[in-house]
């Protein structure tokens, strides 16, 4: 594997320009623009994939495109856009059965955002009571000024 995220940039972008991408392309595009630090281009890519996933009936491809939407604001500290696309993700799955695996994302994700708001508290309940659903390798640290790193995340 090359590895090469400019090459498969140019070339998704260059076939998204002549015909819209199928939603895994649009992933794909999504994914190289954030490795090559164009968060615009990755934003639009992840939501466009977010809103054929919806048009397919596919909650699940939904969740997960808003997720690492969700992931990367949170990261930039855009908590008001990450709160935005939160709301939208609990709407999505506001009538879907309790076992969905994509409610340990929309955990994971609201977790995340208590952390960065300072509500240690609630990010450790939420985590706490949905572990078995979070993310395969999700881990959340956090700094407390006491006694320093503490684990809250699986």
């Amino acid at each position: 594997m090359r590895r090469s995220w400019r090459e498969a940039r140019d070339l998704l972008a260059a076939y998204d320009a002549e015909s819209p991408l199928q939603v895994a392309d649009l992933e794909r595009l999504a994914v190289a623009s954030f490795l090559l630090a164009e968060v615009v281009a990755s934003d639009a890519a992840w939501t466009r994939a977010h809103h054929l996933h919806l048009d397919a009936g596919d909650r699940p491809g939904a969740v997960r495109c808003a997720f690492w939407l969700v992931f990367r604001l949170l990261n930039a500290g855009d908590l008001p856009s990450a709160s935005g696309w939160i709301a939208r993700t609990e709407r999505l799955l506001s009538d879907a059965g309790d076992d969905l695996p994509e409610r340990g994302h929309l955990t994971y994700l609201t977790g995340f955002l208590a952390i960065l708001s300072s509500d240690l508290a609630v990010a450790e309940r939420l985590i706490s009571a949905d572990r078995p659903r979070l993310p395969s390798g999700a881990a959340i640290w956090t700094c407390r000024p006491s006694p320093g790193w503490r684990w809250v995340g699986c």
